[in-house]
């Protein structure tokens, strides 16, 4: 006889519905909601209950960005996983905290998304939520996102260190940049984290898929690491068409009297092509500046409304110059592109 537990894994969702958006192109939200369908429909399909988030699971972090439509409008979309039957887990990612992604969930969409029932919180220090197998047992872990890396590999170890049957299996959710290797935006390698006692580590924060794929195993830990579903290109290595928006199928076959069995495969989104969703001379624009916001060209924007009857347009493009220490010409190409 052999029994089995089945998940779906999703990267770091950023739903953001209703909110303003200056680098993608109108119908971006449709988009959207054509993955999620997608997902819904790979599940009742496979008949799989339970979906596994990496944290930033909303994009807006502080509730005075937030109105009553935008709630409405994101917790809709969360609400459509629960009419499926699917239950939605999720660790805390630094957009779904207040203060800068301090650890603090009180008063966060986040929150409000727990009480309404809609999310399944698991984060540091909790203990973890368990799911019955037939002979096998699945212990689910979280760990949030926290400015310390330090707090993170000591949460990362009481994990390894919780004790668990010989049919027991660890899954924990992490929200830091873990990478196979020492790279530019690494917070933490696979080699670090391999040396735990965890068999599976789902990896949030990091939008990029690592060059080696997102299904590695090391020293018996496997490390899930997809392309981020939202396609987000704040980071900019990803905005061409190489980043595919996908989700995790991870099977676990427990059979008496033996070692657990594991198997993943990697789930691609139908998507378009990039420059069908998003302006690209804006990102590339961006790029140039080294601006890290894409909030950037709304604050432009609104400088722009704010001061638009100015007689003497050298005067404006001066003076946001100097606000935003870029050039007057960078001024004067944003000023064309949100026109």
């Amino acid at each position: 006889m052999t029994d089995k537990f089945e998940y779906i894994l999703i990267k770091d969702p950023h739903f953001k519905w209703n909110f303003k958006n200056s680098i993608r192109k109108p119908g971006w939200e449709k988009k959207m909601d054509d993955k999620i369908y997608q997902v819904i429909s790979y599940m009742k399909e496979k008949k799989i209950k339970n979906l596994f988030f990496t944290g930033d699971v909303f994009d807006k972090s502080k509730i005075s960005s937030w109105s009553f439509s935008q709630f409405q409008a994101n917790m809709k979309r969360l609400r459509y996983f629960k009419d499926a039957g699917i239950t939605v887990y999720s660790n805390l990612g630094n957009h779904d905290l207040s203060n800068g992604g301090r650890e603090n969930i009180k008063d966060t969409i986040f929150a409000a998304a727990i009480d309404l029932g809609l999310l399944t919180y698991i984060g540091t220090g909790m203990e973890p939520i368990r799911f019955e197998a037939g002979v096998g047992e699945v212990l689910l872990f979280g760990v949030d996102y926290h400015v310390s890396i330090d707090k993170v590999i000591d949460e990362i170890k009481r994990v390894g260190d919780y004790p668990r049957g010989q049919q027991s299996v660890k899954i924990c959710l992490t929200h830091s940049n873990i990478t196979a290797d020492t790279e530019k935006l690494s917070d933490l390698t696979y080699g670090q984290l391999s040396v735990y006692d965890i068999d599976t580590i789902g990896c949030g924060h990091y939008h990029i898929c690592p060059k080696d794929g997102a299904i590695q195993e090391l020293n018996r830990t496997t490390f899930l690491n997809p392309w981020n579903f939202s396609r987000e290109s704040r980071d900019y290595f990803s905005k061409l068409d190489e980043h595919k928006p996908e989700f995790i199928h991870a099977e676990i076959y427990f059979v008496p009297n033996a070692d657990p069995h594991f198997h993943y495969e990697e789930i691609f989104l139908d998507v378009g092509k990039f420059s069908e969703t998003f302006h690209v001379d804006i990102i590339n624009l961006l790029q140039e500046l080294g601006k890290s916001k894409f909030g950037f060209f709304d604050e432009v924007g609104e400088d722009l409304e704010q001061d638009e009857d100015m007689s003497d347009d050298a005067v404006l493009l001066h003076n946001l110059a100097k606000t935003y220490e870029i050039s007057e010409e960078s001024i004067k190409i944003a000023k064309e592109l949100i026109s």
